[in-house]
């Protein structure tokens, strides 16, 4: 199997319709929601058409446009053998779900026309042309498979329950909150803290976030020293962003202050910039820079991995370029 980019998920838009039934019923799906299917494929060619099905049908709310979902998935190549086939992308054997906006930058059109009014608790199974897949997949040869379990999904404009502001005082900045709108943060004079602080504004009473974990968020940052928003999710249409979390995929104090606070809180974070882009200014835009963020902890899915199996800063693995891979670009 492949190490799972999301890359057969994650491509340009190309306004097709699909099938909502067609080959997919040819596919043979067994298993139950939530664990990795057994998928067997026709003794036959690929149909080289689009198709989709719901092979089990949930009694969540509704997928939306522009919502966040997070999802297990596994992905075949049609075989065409007759024979039980083995994923060559597959969520449930890296352990984490994956999280994306149901979006036309961010999905293909099948993938929204496929998901979009499907509960959650609802598995679909797929069946995707080369041609339909992008560029990098389109030469791979048969049609690919999807087997998709709807785990969650978060609409615009997502938020923790609460308008807590925070007054900061002299030291930590301070928050004032309205419901559906993008936090205003404000700065005070002097330095900031030279090392993180973290103060819970909304305690949350859902799970604690442990390493390991896709996290689903709303937030907003603001450097300390312009006092100016450089990237806020509610800016987007306020559509959540998710991440893995605790395993170096984000800033560093990004990891260090949401793992262990429970979902449902709002979190400020007063980042050093040695544990947010680092203290070279050369070296990113935001170097340098001492930074603040609001953070709304949505969700966290995901079983950790073991201790043993997790990656960190110090396996190689490269801090992002803001909170999330790419919030703003």
């Amino acid at each position: 199997m492949t190490t799972l980019t999301a890359g057969l998920l994650l491509a340009a838009a190309v306004g097709c319709g699909t099938d909502q039934s067609g080959q997919s019923q040819d596919v043979t799906v067994e298993g139950e929601f939530g664990a990795e299917p057994q998928v067997t494929f026709p003794s036959a060619s690929s149909p080289g058409e689009l198709s989709a099905r719901v092979a089990s049908e949930g009694d969540g709310d509704p997928v939306q446009q522009g919502d966040l979902v997070v999802a297990d998935y596994a992905a075949y190549t049609w075989a065409g053998s007759g024979e039980a086939a083995e994923p060559m992308e597959s969520t449930w054997q890296l352990g984490q779900p994956y999280g994306f906006n149901v979006t036309p930058d961010m999905v293909q059109q099948w993938m929204i026309d496929s998901i979009v009014g499907q509960p959650v608790g609802s598995r679909v199974v797929m069946v995707v042309p080369p041609d339909e897949m992008g560029q990098q997949t389109a030469s791979s040869g048969g049609d690919t498979v999807f087997v998709m379990d709807i785990l969650e999904t978060y609409p615009s404009g997502s938020e923790v329950p609460g308008e807590e502001g925070f007054d900061g005082g002299s030291d930590l900045p301070s928050v004032e909150v309205a419901s559906g709108q993008r936090p205003e943060v404000s700065i005070p004079e002097g330095d900031a803290p030279g090392e993180l602080q973290v103060e819970v504004l909304v305690e949350g009473e859902g799970p604690v976030v442990e390493a390991g974990q896709y996290l689903v968020t709303q937030y907003t940052g603001v450097s300390w020293q312009s006092g100016e928003v450089f990237d806020s999710s509610w800016d987007r249409e306020g559509a959540p962003t998710g991440f893995p979390i605790g395993v170096g995929q984000v800033i560093p104090g990004w990891d260090e202050g949401l793992v262990g606070q429970p979902v449902g809180s709002r979190v400020l974070l007063s980042i050093p910039a040695a544990q947010a882009y680092g203290e070279d200014e050369a070296a990113h835009e935001l170097g340098g820079q001492d930074l603040v963020f609001v953070i709304d902890i949505l969700g966290a899915h995901g079983e950790p991995p073991e201790p043993s199996a997790s990656p960190s800063a110090s396996d190689g693995a490269e801090p992002s370029a803001s909170p999330e891979a790419s919030p703003s670009e």
